[in-house]
């Protein structure tokens, strides 16, 4: 499944309620349009039903070209901000435990 870019949807409702009157490629609008040298290492996660997905493949490849280590997880089936359910899907367990496991490699290095 493919997700939908912010860009592709100028002109639209969700768009004008989100970006109102300022620039959609500011870089605080969509971080698709930001500059990622220097960033620590990135945890990125999607779900493939979550509208964002190709901006999201779209920034962790960004990020990988500007020499910032990246992990990019795609959740089959899953949602925007799936990992909110908490304990109510094996999904979002595995993604806060990939979470966890992210932040000790980080404070082991």
């Amino acid at each position: 499944m493919r997700g939908i870019r912010c860009s592709e949807i100028r002109g639209t409702a969700y768009n004008k309620d989100y970006v109102g009157d300022h620039d959609p490629m500011d870089a605080y609008i969509s971080p698709l349009y930001g500059d990622f040298r220097g960033f620590p290492p990135m945890l990125i996660q999607v779900g493939s039903y979550e509208m964002l997905l190709s901006d999201s493949v779209s920034v962790a490849s960004k990020a990988r070209h500007q020499g910032v280590k990246v992990r990019l997880s795609i959740y089959d089936g899953m949602f925007h901000i799936f990992q909110m359910a908490a304990k109510m899907l094996p999904e979002s367990r595995k993604a806060w435990a990939e979470i966890g496991k992210f932040i000790d490699v980080l404070s082991n290095d």
